[in-house]
């Protein structure tokens, strides 16, 4: 399964280390994820901020980037892919349709609240899930 997850539920993965259940089944191969510079980069700056340092450590960021440089599949994000009400979310959505993602992760209401935006991502063979129903998928 090729899966792109968003800036939040990346940090909740490197937040929760272990005990994350998406970075297991991650690291188990379940899924291949896939990632775009601008979403690297985005996460990143986020996990240098002070507020985020609290539940990140800067020692847990660095080496989950280092993870995710080593392990994520690159991918070029394709700018004729559909935009949301939210264009902060367009970048994830260009690299979902352009890596021909199964899957989109995310927790953001701007992309799972969307009902034309979901069928459209549809069309492209994109699924927009929450954490939780996309792990039911990989059992």
């Amino acid at each position: 399964m090729r899966v792109v997850i968003d800036t939040s539920e990346l940090l909740r993965m490197a937040a929760g280390g272990s005990s994350s259940h998406l970075l297991m089944r991650w690291h188990d191969r379940k899924f291949e994820l896939l990632m775009s510079l601008a979403t690297l980069t985005e996460l990143r700056t986020v996990l240098s901020r002070p507020a985020i340092q609290k539940y990140v450590a800067p020692p847990v960021g660095d080496e989950f980037l280092t993870l995710l440089e080593q392990r994520a599949t690159l991918v070029q994000p394709d700018l004729t892919a559909p935009t949301c009400r939210d264009p902060r979310d367009s970048s994830l959505i260009a690299t979902a349709v352009g890596g021909q993602a199964e899957f989109l992760v995310t927790a953001d209401s701007d992309l799972l609240d969307d009902p034309t935006l979901a069928a459209t991502l549809a069309e492209r063979g994109v699924k927009v899930l929450r954490a939780a129903e996309f792990l039911e998928k990989t059992n």
